[in-house]
């Protein structure tokens, strides 16, 4: 789990994946979303979107997590949050000039290196693109090679099918929940507690997708 960044961990999409195969063909207990809200450590507000067929463990199960790590699962937050659509795009960095593969360079952390098909654009490029779409903001990330790209979920196929014509490759989307303000985690104890609770939260097999509302500090 990145704590920098909401999304859905690539194990969680295959996750996800063989629960609906097996719901489709028959074998196992049909499965449906829920979203679950509270507080984690250092009062961060936190979103867990579930993908469960119990609906008494599941909430047993992260209220555990919750509590055994600083926070609670009393009151809603969903408040805090507005959904957007994200659309991650292949970004050129200062270190790579896009012209050729075969120099590419490694991410910084190889955990966190996004691999991506199609033409990497400038952040210039993409912001003059993506807005010229509909696109309410995007946000660059020279480290994984990769920027998002945030609209309205009603505008998520205007821009996905213009920055797919700019980059010449198939571009995914995900609607995620955005905060409207954050809560800065300063120190490296409330980072590291912050992130075991995150973790904590991800290895429960329900979960798809965890929304919060912290920003890290560097």
């Amino acid at each position: 789990v990145n704590p920098r960044r909401s999304g859905v961990p690539k194990d969680n999409i295959q996750k996800a994946v063989d629960k609906g195969l097996n719901a489709v063909n028959g074998q196992g207990d049909q499965f449906e979303e829920v979203v679950y809200e509270g507080y984690g450590p250092g009062g961060i507000a936190v979103m867990v979107e579930t993908l469960t067929d119990n609906r008494n463990r599941t909430p047993a199960e992260l209220r555990h997590i919750f509590d055994k790590n600083g926070g609670n699962m009393s009151g809603s937050v969903s408040w805090i949050f507005t959904r957007k659509a994200r659309i991650e795009v292949p970004l050129l960095t200062t270190e790579y000039d896009g012209d050729d593969n075969a120099n590419k360079p490694e991410a910084k952390d190889e955990d966190d290196s996004v691999e991506m098909e199609g033409k990497a654009l400038s952040e210039d490029e993409i912001m003059e693109i993506s807005l010229s779409l509909g696109a309410e903001d995007i946000e660059a990330h020279e480290d994984i090679r990769i920027a998002e790209v945030f609209c309205a979920p009603a505008d998520v196929k205007e821009v996905q099918n213009g920055l797919e014509e700019a980059v010449g490759a198939s571009l995914g989307f995900q609607f995620v929940a955005i905060p409207n303000s954050k809560i800065l985690l300063a120190s490296e104890d409330e980072i590291e507690q912050f992130t075991r609770f995150l973790e904590a939260v991800d290895d429960q097999d329900d979960v798809q997708t965890i929304h919060h509302n912290a920003e890290l500090g560097e």
